[in-house]
């Protein structure tokens, strides 16, 4: 039985191919119907996000990427139109245990919560359902 996901799409940032293998397995395992957009870097999520105005999407954002980090996402992802911003909601996956990156979690009104890597089927349920 498949159950529908409250977004229109989930937007998976990471430079892992594995995490991207992983989340779509726990999402078959979950029974969660949703589309899956990929991204590799900050850089291709930005510019989707830039001039992609349609549905509600959901964004699994990496941290520690080449060309843009999630960092540097997020901060040009800031000065974005609230038109465009209000279209996604982000959480943050990472392994990071550093307390200076949980703190600069929360400088960011736009993200709703931090997600331990691995991601699970569990955690994916949380987030999507």
């Amino acid at each position: 039985m498949s159950i529908s996901s409250q977004y229109h799409r989930l937007i998976l940032v990471d430079d892992d191919p594995l995490v991207h293998f992983l989340v779509k397995k726990y999402l078959l395992v979950a029974g969660i119907s949703i589309e899956v957009v990929s991204f590799h870097d900050g850089e291709e999520i930005f510019q989707y996000t830039s001039n992609n105005s349609d549905g509600n999407s959901v964004i699994l954002l990496d941290l520690s990427m080449p060309v843009y980090s999630g960092w540097h996402f997020l901060n040009k992802f800031q000065v974005l139109d609230s038109k465009i911003k209000n279209r996604y909601k982000i959480y943050i996956m990472s392994s990071s245990i550093d307390p200076i990156d949980q703190q600069r979690v929360d400088e960011f009104e736009e993200i709703l919560g931090f997600l331990p890597k691995p991601i699970n089927d569990e955690i994916l349920k949380k987030v999507l359902l």
